[in-house]
């Protein structure tokens, strides 16, 4: 139903302009801005609610990225799988986490402001404060986020709307490159919402992302479908939720 209505006038010339390469283009700038807004700006922040939904609307009404696999299956596909979450697990929660924090503490700079998990820990208490609501729900409305939406829409926008879209257009490296920055780029505004300028902890999470990000694009186009990219998603946020202190 929702290709159908897709491939109809005036919705299929809607959908070459969102997926041509300056419609691309803008669709992120302007989501980018919308979340920066929505985190910083208005009554419900830091919950990018609008941009929460467009990143995941768009992607599925276009519908022409598989989430199965359509490259590998069986056991090829879970030992890739694993592979890389093993890998993205051990980047993320190992070194951007706890051999970063380590190091933090060892130099004297163990503080939210140079930190992932400690700028994290700080805006959740910042949201039950400003919110008036529990730690407890704050940290609850968070974990939905980062375990519900992120490992779903992130890697449909990102990966199956963004990088699919720009690689019919683009040079393999450039169409990934900008994928990536893009993906990195959203998270480091998440931090304005309890400084007013960027943090080294956000710069620190950018490099995360352009990590991550990467190895996103790589297991997507490996496996020929976000499913494989999602469930890795979903285990390295799990991992890094485990992996940093309590607020």
């Amino acid at each position: 139903m929702t290709a159908a209505l897709a491939a109809t006038p005036p919705f299929s010339r809607i959908r070459a302009a969102l997926t041509s390469l300056p419609g691309v283009l803008l669709v992120v700038v302007l989501l980018t801005v919308l979340c920066r807004v929505e985190t910083t700006a208005v009554p419900w922040s830091p919950y990018f609610i609008f941009y929460g939904l467009l990143a995941l609307l768009i992607p599925l009404w276009l519908g022409s990225v598989p989430i199965r696999a359509t490259r590998l299956s069986g056991k090829p596909l879970w030992r890739l799988t694993a592979m890389v979450a093993v890998l993205a697990i051990s980047i993320d929660s190992g070194i951007f986490t706890i051999a970063y924090d380590s190091l933090l503490a060892h130099l004297g700079l163990a503080q939210p402001f140079y930190s992932i998990s400690g700028a994290t820990n700080l805006l959740i208490q910042t949201v039950s404060v400003r919110q008036q609501i529990s730690l407890l729900a704050a940290m609850g409305i968070f974990g939905l986020f980062v375990l519900l939406w992120a490992p779903v829409a992130e890697e449909l926008f990102y990966r199956g709307y963004v990088y699919t879209s720009l690689k019919q257009h683009l040079p393999l490296a450039a169409a990934w490159g900008i994928s990536v920055a893009a993906f990195g780029l959203r998270h480091a505004v998440h931090y304005y919402y309890i400084w007013p300028e960027l943090s080294v902890a956000g710069v620190v999470w950018v490099c995360s992302m352009l990590v991550f990000g990467s190895l996103m694009t790589w297991l997507y186009e490996r496996s020929g479908g976000l499913g494989p990219a999602m469930l890795v998603h979903l285990l390295v946020n799990l991992a890094s939720l485990l992996a940093a202190p309590m607020p």
